[in-house]
């Protein structure tokens, strides 16, 4: 009884901290990519920062990403047009995260039609953000799973086919 009591309780504070992500509709041929709205915050020194997740799509017959997915935080200067990425968390097909930080990581300016034109526009026009993006109210808990089965899957064949 003690451990249901316990796992409810987790169950609770988890999903009271869960992120609010954002599926946007940024070159879904690239994969799936997220934008927590919950973390968007302003920065004294006027830059917004906010999190990012990327799902790379895989084919089979191509070379696979040595992750499932991944969180990065960005920085970004709305008036400047400026972007940086001092953080990125990869998450491997069994959950397991290895952290890149780059403590370095300097605002870059940011070039038309690309993902960080896109995360900018997202960012700094947020009356546009209907038009970009759509709320996962379901959560994104199950597409994180279903993401790390099908690399596992993947990776499985690959190595089945090197043999």
């Amino acid at each position: 009884m003690l451990r249901v009591i316990a796992f409810v309780l987790a169950l609770f504070v988890s999903s009271a901290h869960a992120s609010s992500w954002d599926f946007t509709y940024f070159n879904p041929d690239q994969g799936a990519l997220f934008i927590d709205s919950d973390s968007i915050a302003e920065t004294p020194e006027g830059t917004v920062k906010f999190w990012a997740l990327c799902a790379p799509r895989f084919e089979r017959g191509k070379p696979v990403e040595a992750y499932a997915y991944r969180q990065s935080l960005y920085e970004v200067h709305c008036k400047q047009r400026l972007l940086a990425m001092p953080l990125t968390v990869r998450f491997d097909v069994d959950g397991a995260s290895s952290e890149q930080a780059f403590e370095e990581a300097q605002m870059e300016d940011i070039q038309p039609d690309t993902q960080e034109d896109f995360l900018w526009t997202y960012i700094c026009k947020p009356q546009q953000r209907p038009e970009m993006a759509v709320a996962m109210r379901q959560g994104i808990q199950i597409f994180l799973l279903e993401q790390r089965r099908y690399v596992r899957e993947l990776l499985a064949f690959q190595h089945g086919k090197g043999r």
